[in-house]
């Protein structure tokens, strides 16, 4: 009896275990399974439906249904994504035709479904947007210089007026030069538009992948010519048109590549727009140091002046290097006047003002070079410690003519502000005499001296000062 109470005991706990062990994989497991079969063919027969695995304890399924869910949700969002890139345009975010044609299907099905049901298809055109497909870049420009127009309308925001501008790069479409070669010209046709002073539209030409091609070239010997000292400082006398004495000069850079000589303004430029500029801004401040050095020996109170930049005062120590360079050659602070453009003061003022007075704590001068082209105002002018204005060349040719106005009254202003006056680029008999008559004795042009190196300069000081003494000695006589 007790074995076999012992035995119906064994069995009775065998089979409710294994009962236990069904129940527990038919409500953990095999349920649960079922219910994700179930999911899974909702998911194949309806996939624009969403579907989530239910979630009920903390165990490895529900693990793996989170998983899932995740998953999905992923899928989903990609899927909206694509969805979307594929019925609508990437810039505008409206509707393309394959989104209007999926909306039309849809409509005429309800139309099926309800034939009450009444609808209304409207097409809108821009009119003379569609030039821009139809017709050649003569009219698309046309387009383009009225859409600048536009543009340029002031609006309101923030109940402040603004007004913004933009520069528009046109080129030719042909399957023949691919996608990238398009864009390039089309790029090349913009930046273009920017450097003729923006607010433009501008066709590409070839041309301009030849003045692209050419400034690589010459960005890659500027470097060069840096890194071996070759860029030369030349230098213009400016002289008293009464008594021919010279009052001082002007330092200017000139470079020589494969025996042509590189405007100045396009190798300024490439300097500018590089970073260069300070290094060679270091080599004219050398380079000049050493020649004032020299020449101050028989001509004893000769002075400079040099051109700076807006990074000159934004990227390096200008103080120092200014410093340094008179340290090195011992020359006084008043060997040396720095000049800088009208424009570049109007574009950069509060950026260079602190060091310009700082610089001027020390004993330096500032010439406000190409006065007039800039279109500063006379209270900026009169805020501005300048020593000296040079009227620019532009102003003085028409002298020529007789029209006298804008440099009388640029003198004039020059004279109520305590300023001395220096005019450029006089090169006739008769620019000189009308601005020695209007006041104006201090000169730089070709009339009296162009730009010349150092070993010419020093030929033309002697032979110049042998002249003022022989005018001296006959004008005592």
């Amino acid at each position: 009896m007790t074995f076999m109470l012992l035995g119906v005991s064994i069995v009775g706990l065998t089979l409710f275990s294994l009962l236990g062990v069904y129940l527990t994989l038919h409500f953990s497991i095999l349920k649960r399974l079922r219910i994700f079969s179930k999911l899974v063919e909702q998911r194949r027969l309806s996939p624009q439906k969403a579907v989530r695995w239910p979630i009920k304890n903390k165990d490895e399924l529900d693990n793996l249904a989170l998983a899932l869910n995740e998953l999905m949700i992923e899928v989903e969002v990609r899927h909206r994504d694509l969805k979307f890139l594929a019925e609508h345009d990437p810039l505008t975010e409206l509707g393309n035709r394959r989104l209007l044609m999926a909306q039309l299907d849809a409509n005429m099905n309800r139309h099926q479904r309800h034939p009450d049901f009444v609808s209304t298809l409207l097409l809108l055109d821009l009119d003379e947007f569609k030039l821009l497909n139809d017709v050649g870049l003569e009219m698309a420009h046309s387009y383009a210089e009225r859409l600048l127009l536009e543009i340029t309308r002031p609006f309101e925001h923030s109940g402040s007026d603004f007004k913004i501008r933009a520069s528009i790069g046109l080129t030719a479409v042909s399957a023949m030069l691919g996608k990238e070669n398009v864009i390039r010209n089309a790029d090349l046709a913009m930046y273009e538009a920017k450097r003729r002073g923006k607010g433009q539209a501008v066709v590409f030409k070839m041309a301009l992948l030849d003045t692209v091609s050419r400034r690589m070239q010459l960005e890659q010997a500027l470097q060069a010519a840096l890194n071996d000292h070759q860029l030369e400082v030349w230098f213009q006398p400016i002289v008293n048109a009464i008594s021919g004495e010279v009052v001082g000069m002007e330092a200017l850079s000139r470079w020589s590549l494969d025996g042509e000589y590189i405007s100045p303004n396009e190798f300024i430029n490439i300097a500018e727009a590089t970073g260069m500029i300070i290094i060679l801004g270091r080599q004219v401040f050398d380079q000049l140091g050493s020649a004032l050095q020299e020449l101050r020996v028989k001509h004893r109170n000769l002075q400079c002046n040099i051109n700076l930049s807006v990074r000159q005062f934004r990227d390096s120590d200008l103080i120092t290097e200014i410093t340094s360079c008179l340290n090195k050659y011992y020359l006084p602070a008043s060997a040396i006047h720095l000049e800088m453009t009208e424009s570049m003061v109007i574009e950069a003022e509060t950026d260079i003002l602190s060091m310009v007075k700082k610089l001027l704590e020390q004993g330096f001068k500032f010439h406000l070079d190409d006065f007039g082209t800039g279109h500063s105002s006379l209270d900026r002018l009169r805020s501005l410690p300048f020593d000296t204005l040079k009227i620019d060349r532009s102003f003085v040719t028409p002298l020529n003519t007789g029209d006298d106005v804008m440099v009388r009254n640029m003198i004039n202003i020059g004279k109520e502000l305590g300023m001395n006056i220096i005019a450029e680029g006089v090169e006739t008999q008769v620019e000189l005499d009308r601005l020695v008559d209007l006041g104006c004795c201090q000169i730089q042009g070709y009339y009296f001296a162009k730009p010349m190196p150092l070993s010419e300069l020093k030929n033309w000081l002697h032979d110049n000062q042998h002249q003022v003494i022989s005018m001296k000695s006959k004008q005592q006589a």
